[in-house]
């Protein structure tokens, strides 16, 4: 990818693995927002935490990090039933 800013891209995740980008790429997607992970960064051949990063549509970050504190909200709330 190239630089996020010369394509109107904003970062609403950051942090753990290329595995974890793709699971919030398809949750967003499924929610009808177009996401990318930013291929950018430098990688590791080994699994590096925190290294991976989605990117969206400056128009449709807002909605974004709704979405995400919203699935969070609830893996947090199952957990905490679980307990």
């Amino acid at each position: 990818m190239t630089n996020p800013e010369e394509h109107d891209l904003e970062p609403v995740f950051e942090g753990g693995t290329d595995e974890t980008a793709q699971i919030v790429i398809e949750f967003l997607e499924a929610n009808g927002i177009q996401a990318f992970e930013n291929s950018n960064l430098p990688h590791s051949i080994y699994p590096v935490l925190g290294d991976a990063q989605v990117l969206v549509n400056k128009n449709d970050a807002e909605k974004a990090r709704q979405l995400l504190k919203a699935r969070e909200d609830v893996s947090a709330s199952e957990a905490d039933e679980e307990e």
